[in-house]
């Protein structure tokens, strides 16, 4: 009696891994399942679902799928780097016909020159352009680091959690479309900024123009426009550029009088000051200048404090034109 005891005891206790094993198999089999069910429901849903965001702006989500395409049919013979407000000034049809040139408008909206160093790093530089445009202006010079909101998802971020974050969504949809499955509201409907951002968005990149004039109330926060951080970003860009063998030549951008009465204190325009002093920094490190008569467009060109309106964007884009036939900048 004692005998037996002992061995079914023994005979447990040899089982006990396998005993272990088989329920943990399962488990795993059973969640793998499960997750290949989802993966294979979200690709057959993908045309159904709205895009997934992969930046922090639906506009930047575009270009990511413009340029794509844009790399893959030869890239591109000049680029435009700037704010939204650079998406709305040029006319990018109308400069590929007046210079046989290939553009691409690659306007990243809310930036500063830190994130126009970043956004060309990580994503313009392979459409490799002969010619870089660069937008002067208070926006881009505006004090601090980069946009947080640059960096807060997988195609802004550079550090190793966010690489692994955007290898993921290459594999796999259900990842890539995590967020937007955690937002039920949004898979039915119009609600699909990103796809409506392609849809909207010009080939050549640029955003159309808006209509209408401005009618916004002028910002009340006056403070000097401490430019220092941002020109130094500036002045790493054009340097850098200039070094990849590019011909860079900056553009003064959107002065509206309402936006620039923002910056003057004790009678100082520290606005006017600050975009001068970008311009000299600039021409310093190896860039060309287009003049315009920005600073004089009246509040009637404007659709608000920042953007111009259609009327504008004709006037900016045809005085862009006069300085590319004085500075040769054609085919």
């Amino acid at each position: 009696m004692r005998t037996s005891t002992v061995k079914r005891k023994r005979d447990r206790a040899a089982a006990g891994p396998d005993r272990v094993k088989r329920p943990l198999v399962v488990l795993v089999a059973a969640a793998l399942s499960v997750l290949f069910a989802i993966e294979a429901l979200v690709r057959l849903s993908s045309s159904a679902l709205p895009l997934p965001a992969l930046s922090y702006h639906e506009r930047m989500d575009a270009h990511l799928a413009l340029m794509e395409s844009v790399v893959q049919d030869g890239g591109a013979d000049i680029v435009f780097l700037g704010s939204s407000m650079t998406g709305r000034a040029w006319d990018g049809a109308l400069i590929a016909r007046s210079t046989g040139l290939r553009p691409y408008v690659a306007a990243l909206p809310g930036s500063r020159y830190s994130d126009l160093n970043l956004w060309w790093t990580d994503h313009v530089q392979p459409l490799n352009p002969d010619i870089v445009v660069l937008e002067i202006s208070t926006v881009l010079l505006e004090p601090g680091q980069a946009n947080p909101g640059y960096t807060d998802l997988p195609a802004g971020r550079q550090d190793i959690i966010g690489r692994l974050d955007f290898a993921f969504g290459t594999v796999s949809e259900a990842w890539r479309r995590r967020r937007v499955l955690r937002a039920p509201s949004t898979w039915w409907g119009s609600q699909d900024p990103v796809r409506v951002a392609i849809t909207e968005q010009r080939p050549w990149g640029d955003f159309g123009s808006l209509e209408g004039t401005n009618d916004a109330e002028p910002p009340s926060n006056i403070r000097p426009l401490d430019s220092r951080h941002q020109q130094e970003h500036l002045v790493s860009l054009v340097a850098r550029l200039s070094e990849e063998g590019k011909r860079v030549i900056v553009t003064r951008l959107s002065r509206h009088p309402d936006l620039l009465a923002n910056y003057i204190v004790d009678g100082v325009d520290t606005g006017s000051l600050a975009t001068e002093a970008a311009v000299t920094a600039a021409l310093a490190a190896g860039a060309e200048l287009a003049d315009s008569d920005f600073p004089d467009y009246p509040p009637s060109n404007y659709a608000d404090l920042y953007h111009v309106n259609s009327e504008g964007r004709d006037r900016a884009t045809s005085q862009l034109l006069e300085e590319f036939n004085r500075l040769g900048v054609r085919a």
